[in-house]
């Protein structure tokens, strides 16, 4: 079994690849491809439903190929800091005090018009002071297909 830490050569190399496709244009000017960033901005932004969500929520990048298609996707990335989940509760069940939001740890792999793109997101969940690490990611097969950026299949999931 690969190490996350095995992996990180192979993950910055295809998404060091994956921007490189998105930037190419054929003419002189170069400008990401504004489907997929759209795409992977609303994947990023709104795929996590179960830890809640609230307006002020920053997203964090857990390393820096995560935060290559963070900036890509136009996603506005916080400094490192403790990130306490949207919805969580203080002892007194006041809402919970402190930064908000998730950590993002997001990679892609494949070629051409087809690449699979795993998204996870990770915070602190408190539920009356009581204090939970929480996750939730995805599997998606994303493809262009008339010059258009979509997810094909949802190819798997986890809660925690």
């Amino acid at each position: 079994m690969r190490t996350r830490d095995s992996l990180r050569g192979p993950v910055l190399a295809a998404s060091i690849a994956l921007i490189g496709v998105a930037c190419a244009r054929p003419s002189q000017s170069v400008a990401p491809d504004r489907d997929l960033v759209a795409l992977l901005h609303t994947l990023i932004v709104g795929a996590v439903s179960g830890g809640g969500r609230s307006q002020n929520d920053v997203f964090i990048p857990a390393d820096s190929t995560s935060a290559s298609i963070m900036r890509l996707a136009q996603v506005p990335i916080h400094a490192p800091t403790k990130v306490n989940c949207p919805g969580g509760t203080e002892a007194n069940g006041d809402a919970v005090r402190g930064t908000v939001g998730h950590v993002v740890e997001v990679s892609m792999k494949g070629e051409g018009d087809t690449r699979v793109m795993s998204l996870s997101l990770w915070c602190s969940f408190k539920y009356r002071g009581n204090e939970h690490p929480f996750g939730q990611g995805s599997y998606f097969e994303i493809k262009r297909e008339h010059s258009h950026w979509r997810i094909s299949r949802q190819m798997g999931e986890f809660i925690t």
